[in-house]
C-alpha cells in the first residue's frame, strides 16, 4: 500500500502518542486511545508505513510470550492468565495468574532480555505479535488484535462498518461473557493489556526508528 509524507507522519504521530501512555494513564484515556491502536495496529497502518519508509520485513519489538509463562500441561489449571508487561498505576506488572488449588505454577521461562525487562520475553514480528496471545481465562484464549478489537469495539467509540460488526459480533460476545471477570489488584485485566500492548509497541527500538524517519 502507498503512504504519502503526510500519512507516513501521521503514523509517526499514532506511534509517538503510544509511546508516551504512562503509569498514570487513565482509563477514559485508555478507551479512547483504543482507536488509536485498531487503526495503527489491526488496520496495518504501522506495517504500511514501515514499509513505505523504505525500511526492510517488518516491525519488531519485544513482549511477554504467555508459552513462555505457562506449560500446555499446566493450562488446565488456570483460571486465567495475562501476559501483562505493563507500567500502570503504580505497578511493574509482569504475567499474572490466579490457578486452582495452592500450588504455584511454575513458569516455562522467566529470564528477562533486557534491564527493567518482563519475566517471559521475547522479540515478535509485529504480525505475529498481534496474533499471539494476551490472555486465557476460563476456557478461551484471547489474542493480543482481539483485545484491541474487544476495547475499541465496545469501549473506543470506533465507527464500524455494517460488516465489521457482523464479524466482530462473534468475538465481542465471547470476550463480554468473561471481562468482568478477569482482574488483578482491583485492575479490570483487558485494560491492564491494552496498556502493556501500548507500550510494547511504542516504546519498541523499531517504532523509535519509524518516528526518526518521519521526522518525529
Amino acid at each position: 500500500m502507498s503512504m504519502d509524507q503526510e500519512a507516513l507522519r501521521y503514523v509517526a504521530e499514532d506511534l509517538a502518542f503510544l509511546r508516551d501512555w504512562s503509569a498514570d494513564i487513565s482509563e477514559p484515556e485508555i478507551r479512547r486511545g483504543s482507536a488509536t491502536l485498531r487503526r495503527v495496529l489491526v488496520e496495518n497502518a504501522y506495517g504500511n508505513a514501515w514499509r513505505a519508509a523504505s525500511f526492510k520485513r517488518e516491525p519488531r519489538l519485544i513482549a511477554v510470550d504467555l508459552n513462555n509463562i505457562v506449560a500446555p500441561a499446566d493450562i488446565g489449571k488456570v483460571a486465567f492468565v495475562l501476559a501483562a508487561g505493563a507500567d500502570f498505576r503504580g505497578l511493574y506488572i509482569g504475567s499474572a495468574m490466579v490457578n486452582e488449588g495452592s500450588e504455584v505454577l511454575p513458569p516455562v521461562r522467566d529470564a528477562v532480555m533486557r534491564e527493567n525487562g518482563f519475566p517471559g520475553e521475547r522479540e515478535f514480528g509485529l504480525n505475529e505479535y498481534m496474533r499471539s496471545h494476551s490472555a486465557f481465562a476460563f476456557g478461551e484464549w484471547i489474542t493480543r488484535a482481539d483485545v484491541v478489537k474487544y476495547i475499541a469495539n465496545v469501549k473506543g467509540g470506533v465507527h464500524l462498518s455494517a460488516s465489521q460488526r457482523r464479524r466482530e459480533a462473534e468475538l465481542v460476545a465471547r470476550i463480554a461473557k468473561i471481562e468482568k471477570r478477569i482482574v488483578v489488584q482491583g485492575i479490570d485485566g483487558l485494560l491492564l493489556e491494552l496498556v502493556a500492548i501500548a507500550q510494547a509497541v511504542g516504546r519498541s527500538h523499531d517504532a523509535s526508528r519509524l518516528i526518526a524517519a518521519a521526522g518525529g
